[in-house]
């Protein structure tokens, strides 16, 4: 019977933090991977409008970083405008082809909100090759 901590890595994107404006994750690389999720970890709701999503590219240079495409996610996020939505873990599944994604908050108000949400992401992955280490 295979565990899931020999079978998984686990990679933090967005550190948690009181966002209180938009903030991209870092670039995590997906290279040897056959499987990838991003775990954003929500938690105390203040004000604002918190989109979120998952950007894609094929180098961390950005030249090529978008958005990814609904069809290349397994699930969806919910906006984060309520206290009815803090303290929970919203997770996607990545099924794109290109090599790093990362976690990115949007926060599109004018002027910021005070205190905002305390929101951290990470990406969780299947390397090809296990253990993982």
């Amino acid at each position: 019977m295979r565990d899931i901590k020999n079978n998984t890595a686990a990679a933090q994107s967005l550190a948690p933090a009181a966002h209180v404006a938009s903030a991209n994750g870092s670039w995590i690389d997906l290279l040897g991977a056959d499987g990838a999720m991003v775990h954003f970890d929500i938690g105390l709701f203040t004000n604002g409008a918190f989109t979120l999503s998952v950007d894609d590219a094929d180098a961390t240079n950005q030249s090529d970083a978008a958005a990814v495409a609904a069809g290349d996610l397994e699930g969806a996020l919910t906006v984060v405008d309520h206290a009815d939505d803090d303290n929970v873990i919203q997770t996607v599944g990545y099924k794109g082809g290109k090599r790093y994604i990362r976690a990115v908050v949007t926060e599109p108000s004018s002027p910021n909100p005070g205190t905002g949400c305390v929101i951290g992401a990470s990406v969780v992955y299947s390397p090809l090759v296990r253990p993982a280490v």
